[in-house]
C-alpha cells in the first residue's frame, strides 16, 4: 500500500466516500469486529490497488502521449533551431516522469548512494536491486545438517525452526503456586476497575503516535501510516474495533497470530 496517497486530497476524499459507504454494512455483520476483518480491510486494499493500477495506467498513457509529440515534432517542416527547442522539453517532460515513478522503487536509507537533489537513474535502480539480491535469504541449514537453497524449502525449514523454538514449555505447577504465595503486592479493586475500563480515543491515538513509521505491515497489508494518515476518518469505528475486541473478547483467531522475518544484521 503507497500511504502516500493519503497526503493528497482528491485520494482522501474517494477514501472518505467509500468509507461512508463500507459504515453501512456493518450491521450485516455479527459485530464490528467481523466487519473489519472480513469486510473493510479487503476494501481498503481493493481501494489502494485499484488507485495504483489507474495512476500507472495515466502514467503510460502520458508517456504514450509525449513519444507520439516527439515524433510529430520531428515530422514538422520547421527551423532546426525552434525544432531542437521542442524536443528539448518534450524530453525533459520524459525524464521528469520516468525520474518520479522510479523514485517509488528506491529504498529510503542512507545507502541508496546518491545525493538528496539528484534523480534517481538507472544506475541506483540496479544498485538497490543488487542490495535486495545481497539481503535475500539464498541457502539455509536445518538442524539436521541439510543445506535448503529453493524458496519454499527455506520457507519450511524456518517455520519448522521457529515452531520448535517457541512452542509452550512445560512448567511446574507447585513452583508457581509457591511464587504467588510470596509477598507479592495484590492489585485493588479500584485499581482493577480502572484496568478493565474501555479504551478512551486519547489512549488509543497516543499508542498509534509511538510507533516507528516505516515497519512492515502484518500480513493484512495495512501498516501503521494508514491508521496515522486517515486517522480523522477512521478513527470513531477503529476505537469501537479495539473495545469490541478487548472488553467482550471477539478477537477472531487469526487476530491473535503474527509474523517473523529473518533480517540480516550488519558486520
Amino acid at each position: 500500500m503507497n500511504n502516500a496517497y493519503l497526503d493528497e486530497k482528491c485520494f482522501r476524499d474517494k477514501l472518505n466516500t467509500a468509507w461512508t459507504e463500507w459504515k453501512n454494512h456493518i450491521p450485516r455483520f455479527q459485530n464490528i469486529v467481523r466487519w473489519w476483518k472480513q469486510y473493510a480491510k479487503k476494501k481498503i486494499k481493493t481501494l489502494y490497488m485499484r488507485e495504483g493500477t489507474e495512476r500507472n495506467q495515466d502514467r503510460n498513457r502520458m508517456e504514450d502521449f509525449y513519444y507520439k509529440a516527439l515524433y510529430e515534432v520531428l515530422l514538422e517542416p520547421i527551423q532546426h533551431a525552434q525544432k531542437m527547442t521542442m524536443l528539448k522539453k518534450l524530453k525533459a517532460k520524459l525524464i521528469r516522469l520516468n525520474s518520479t515513478h522510479r523514485q517509488k522503487m528506491m529504498i529510503d536509507t542512507e545507502e541508496q548512494n546518491r545525493l538528496p537533489v539528484e534523480n534517481p537513474s538507472l544506475y541506483h535502480f540496479i544498485k538497490s536491486r543488487k542490495r535486495k539480491h545481497k539481503r535475500t535469504i539464498q541457502q539455509i541449514r536445518d538442524e539436521h545438517g541439510t543445506t535448503h537453497t529453493t524458496t519454499m524449502a527455506i520457507m519450511r525449514a524456518l517455520t519448522a525452526h521457529f515452531s520448535t523454538k517457541f512452542q509452550p514449555l512445560q512448567i511446574a505447577e507447585e513452583s508457581v503456586r509457591q511464587t504467588l504465595n510470596c509477598d507479592l503486592k495484590e492489585i485493588t479493586n479500584l485499581m482493577n476497575t480502572t484496568l478493565e475500563e474501555p479504551m478512551t480515543m486519547n489512549e488509543l491515538w497516543s499508542t498509534i503516535i509511538k510507533g516507528k513509521p516505516h515497519k512492515s505491515p502484518g500480513h493484512d497489508g495495512i501498516g501503521l501510516e494508514f491508521y496515522r494518515g486517515a486517522w480523522e476518518l477512521i478513527k470513531t469505528e477503529l476505537l469501537q474495533i479495539i473495545n469490541n475486541m478487548y472488553k467482550d473478547d471477539t478477537a477472531l483467531e487469526n487476530q491473535l497470530k503474527g509474523l517473523i522475518v529473518c533480517l540480516p544484521k550488519k558486520t
